[in-house]
This record gives C-alpha cells, structure tokens and sequence, in this order.
C-alpha cells in the first residue's frame, strides 16, 4: 500500500471514531449529594429549664477524664454511684440541725409517747430539712436500723419527700430487709410518678428477690410493667420456695391491674404497646427521662448502659424524647436513643415518622432501621422493603433486610 493509500485510510478511521464519540449516549448526571442532617440539642436547654423550674440541681455528664467515670465506686449490687439528683439542692447544714435529725430518727425507734412527739416532728420539718435528711439517707450515714424505724413513719406521711426518702433507702441501704421494706412501701400507691425510672434502675440490680418483688409491684402501681420479667426469673429460680409463690401473685395482681387474663396477655400487651398511658409526663418525671438521654453521652460506658436500661423500661411515652434525640449534634446520642427504640419494640410507635426520617442519616440508619423493624407497622415495614432493595447504602440494604426477619 503506498503511503499516499495510508494516510487516506487513517483520515478516514478517524472521522469514523468521531462519529461513533458523537453518537455515544451522555453519561447520566450524578446524583445530587443528601442534604447534611439538621443537628439540633433535645434535651440540654430543657433540663436547664426543668431544674430551675423544680429548685433542683441540673445532671452533669461525667466527662471522659473524670476520675469517677473512669473508676467508678459501687454500691449495693453493683449500681454505681450516679450524680446526686435529689427534690431539691439542699443547703448545707448547721449542727443544730444534724443534731435534731439524728435524734429525730433515733426517737422513732421508740414506742409510745416519745415516737408520737417525734412522728410530729418530722410532720413539722421544712424543705430544707428534708433535703438534707435525703441526701444524708442516699450517702448511706444512717444505719439500717435507723432506715427501719424511719420507714414506719414515712408509710403515715403524704407528700413528694415521703417517696423520695423512702426511694433513696431502696436504692442505698446494704441490709436488704430494709430495702425490701422501703419497697413494699413505695408499692402501696401510686403517687410520686417520677421515681420510676430510678426503681427501673434499682431493679436491674437488686440481688434479694424479696426486695425485687416489691420493686416490681411498685412500678405496676405506676402503670409501668418494666418489672414482670424480673418477676418470671424469680418465679423460675427463687431463692426461696414461698418467694417464687409470692412472685406469681405478684405477676397476677399486674394482670390484673393491667386488665389481662394472665400473665402471658400482660407480656404481651407490654411488648406491642397495648398498655398506654394517657397522662402527660409531669415535670420531674421529663427530667428524670431527659438526664438519662444526656447520660447516653458519657465516656463510662456503664452509665451509657443503665440509661438505656430505664428509657427501655419505661412506657410508650417515652418515645417522644427518644425522638427527639435522633436528632442530636452527638453521635452516640443519636445511635444510643434508637438502641433504646428498638428495645421498646411496639411502645416505640410514637417515634415511628422519626425513625423513618433517621434513615437518611448514615451515622445512625442502621440502628433506626433495626428500631422500625422492632415496631409492628405497615409504614416501617413498606420503607425497610423499599431500602432493603434500593438503598444507595450496602449497610443500611443489610440492616432493613435483617429488620424484615420475623
């Protein structure tokens, strides 16, 4: 082929390749990028609020070089020593006043006249007083004999500081006799709402299956059924044959209260999230909730883990704050509040359209998407099949598709 015969013919290959490049299709445009989610605090200007609003002292998280996150000092069964959050900040004491409470406490172990005039005494003591008598109960400087008699003249007494002293014996006192005691108190009524979800707490770790009980049956006497697991292993196991006896009459009364057949009905109702509460969260109740969702923050992860016990304990209306707190600026905030969710299967409805918008956040969709499967519904259920077949995200397609397992 003389040259004249090539060049033509690599002239003419190269008009052809540019008209194949000229018919080529354009590649379809990028997808635009997912807006950032909007970050904002749930809970750290309302627990501000709260606590001003009570006259008690606001929660602090336990910073990561803190030495008492990082060693943690235990008490009765393990409960770490969480920060004091009483009714109110007590102002500190002048030695008239210990000295009165000590005798105060003291007399009420008598009989007859003396433990009258000291029954009125402690009707007659001023918030301040009472303050510091919890703080001193929770700090453990009463003996438990004390704590017994003292027991006796709270179950006579109405007002917030009666479960609030007889909730800090439960939680302090090494002889389980009392505790049991303080317990089986805090269970003949249902006031004071917002000591469950620090019963929540003592239950998990409570050792003697008298005083778990009685912790059980308290929190039943608030509408809340968190305990009836604690009651079905005792019932199995106890450490006594007339304790196990007792706890099916425990699991029993809660049917009962609860408005189902038995035991099983209850489990069941508590689950799917039959058994609502209808009362709005009152003040110190929120507060007691929103310290735990700021607790989820913290370095030591035993705190982390007790408060996703009590919020996973807690009814369903605890699924609004939890909402809330898929929308906080710190990641384990967001992670940890849909753990929560997703414990509280069926009474974690009420945070159903923020779990669905919690998918397109990729720190925390996995979890969000485990949470909407734990939820009996036909809008989660529809989303999680559409992201297990189109999510752009090969994590979250896993994630839905093990939430779809029944």
């Amino acid at each position: 082929m003389t040259l004249r015969a090539c060049s033509a013919a690599a002239i003419a290959l190269a008009l052809l390749a540019s008209a194949c490049r000229d018919r080529t299709p354009a590649a379809p445009p990028k997808p635009a990028a997912a807006a950032a989610p909007a970050y904002h605090d749930s809970c750290a200007a309302r627990i501000d609020a709260l606590a001003k609003e009570l006259g008690c002292p606001a929660p602090r998280v336990p910073a990561r070089e803190d030495p008492e996150s990082s060693v943690p000092v235990l008490v009765v069964g393990g409960q770490l020593r969480d920060e004091w959050v009483g009714l109110a900040t007590p102002a500190a004491p002048d030695a008239a006043l210990l000295e009165l409470q000590d005798g105060l406490v003291a007399s009420l172990a008598s009989v007859g006249k003396l433990r009258t005039l000291a029954l009125a005494d402690l009707a007659a003591l001023e918030e301040p007083a009472w303050a510091w008598l919890e703080l001193r109960i929770w700090r453990g400087e009463l003996e438990p004999a004390a704590l017994d008699a003292l027991i006796g003249a709270l179950a006579e007494r109405a007002g917030p500081w009666r479960s609030a002293a007889l909730l800090a014996i439960a939680e302090r006192c090494l002889e389980p006799v009392v505790r049991a005691r303080a317990a089986h108190a805090l269970a003949q009524d249902a006031r004071d709402e917002w000591i469950v979800p620090r019963l929540a707490l003592r239950l998990k770790y409570e050792v003697d299956h008298e005083t778990a009980i009685e912790l059980a049956r308290a929190l039943a006497a608030r509408d809340n059924y968190g305990g009836i697991a604690a009651l079905d292993v005792i019932a199995a196991a106890p450490a006594r044959p007339e304790l196990g006896a007792r706890a099916l009459e425990a699991l029993a009364e809660c049917a009962r209260r609860a408005g189902r057949a038995d035991a099983a009905g209850l489990h069941a109702a508590w689950t799917n999230g039959a058994l609502r509460v209808e009362r709005a969260l009152e003040p110190r109740l929120e507060l007691e909730l929103l310290r735990r969702i700021a607790m989820l923050a913290a370095w030591q992860l035993r705190y982390v883990d007790d408060a996703r016990h009590v919020l996973a304990s807690m009814d369903g209306r605890a699924a609004a704050p939890l909402a809330a707190a898929l929308a906080d600026p710190n990641r384990y905030v967001r992670v940890h509040a849909a753990q929560c969710l997703e414990r509280m299967k069926g009474r974690a409805s009420g945070a159903l359209d923020a779990l669905l918008l919690a998918l397109d956040d990729p720190t925390v969709a996995s979890a969000a998407a485990a949470a909407l499967g734990s939820i009996d519904d036909a809008r989660a259920r529809a989303e999680l099949e559409r992201r297990a077949q189109s999510a752009s995200s090969p994590e979250l397609r896993a994630a839905a598709r093990r939430a779809l397992r029944p």
